[in-house]
């Protein structure tokens, strides 16, 4: 009487990923004897079928709705973890941190609307945004010295002044490479 082996069904044709994509798979199992007596199995492929991504129009609205309350929400989570009147007991802390990841987490997602094509073969920011970003760098020591915080402690505020350009010349280099290369 020859031995069966029971196989176990590997589940829906469709999981559901955790950013919401589907995966489709198909799974075949073809059981040959082997020479020896063995059962050999094969699997044959994964299929995977990739959503249709959002236009541009429908991206950047949603970006610019998202972003302001997804910052304030990292706002929020930041000050449970510095709250002070409540006691930073293993508890707050840890869930202040979840908190506090999460909201980051979601916050990039609303910046991703923003500055990612979602169409471009590329999931890098494109030119034009890099420069965008580059600029914020730049107004971060200006706003620095006509706020005045600039002269409360200047060596520390220079070596950030030094820190925030080279980090402009670098967003902006990279631009224009991207942009030669688009």
């Amino acid at each position: 009487m020859p031995i069966r082996l029971a196989r176990k069904r590997a589940g829906p044709p469709f999981r559901r990923l955790f950013c919401g994509c589907r995966l489709r798979y198909r799974k075949t199992f073809a059981s040959t004897a082997a020479p020896v007596g063995g059962v050999r199995h094969q699997m044959e492929q994964y299929e995977e079928i990739e959503p249709k991504p959002l236009p541009r129009w429908v991206t950047i609205p949603l970006g610019i709705l998202f972003a302001p309350f997804t910052f304030i929400c990292v706002i929020g989570s930041a000050t449970l973890l510095v709250a002070p009147n409540v006691p930073p007991t293993v508890l707050t802390v840890s869930l202040g941190s979840i908190f506090l990841a999460g909201s980051l987490w979601v916050f990039y997602l609303s910046l991703r609307l923003l500055f990612v094509n979602p169409k471009g073969s590329t999931k890098f920011i494109s030119p034009v945004s890099l420069k965008i970003i580059a600029l914020v760098f730049a107004a971060i020591p200006i706003i620095s010295i006509v706020l005045g915080t600039f002269w409360e402690k200047p060596v520390v505020h220079s070596i950030m002044t030094i820190a925030y350009i080279g980090i402009v010349f670098r967003l902006w280099g990279v631009a224009n490479l991207r942009g030669q290369n688009a």
